[in-house]
């Protein structure tokens, strides 16, 4: 301690803002917070905290460390069974955004550029046969 702060009248410490010590209580709302990802920010700003104490805290507290990584796993799994359940059920948007995963298929958005004739036009595309249209699409190998 520096020799110019005086200790307070417990002899301990000199003043200032009590240690910001996580309860029970405030741990199992604190899981539900990162559980849904929320930020170190909305989550300290909801303590009236900083950042840096949040930090610290996860630093010296192992028990409130852990809770924490695996509450953000937790709510990973909980979107993503919630993602699977709305593809099962037949939402095809959630089909579509599941089958880009890299993880899953990596299915991807195939932009397919038409030829154009020599005037700039694009080629008609009844004029094209099945095979300038895969070919074309750079497809020709696939099919």
């Amino acid at each position: 301690m520096c020799k110019k702060h005086k200790k307070g009248k417990d002899g301990k410490h000199p003043g200032g803002r009590p240690r910001w010590e996580v309860t029970p209580e405030m741990l199992e709302e604190i899981i539900k917070l990162n559980s849904m990802h929320c930020t170190v920010q909305e989550i300290a700003d909801w303590y009236g905290i900083s950042r840096d104490t949040y930090y610290e805290r996860m630093k010296d507290n192992k028990e409130f460390s852990d809770a924490v990584k695996k509450a953000r796993v937790d709510g990973k799994f909980s979107l993503r069974r919630w993602q699977w359940k709305a593809a099962q059920d037949g939402n095809i948007t959630m089909q579509i955004f599941l089958g880009k995963q890299p993880d899953i298929l990596g299915q991807t958005d195939k932009c397919i550029v038409i030829e154009r004739d020599e005037t700039n036009k694009p080629r008609p595309l009844e004029n094209m046969t099945d095979e300038e249209l895969l070919e074309d699409a750079g497809m020709d190998e696939q099919w």
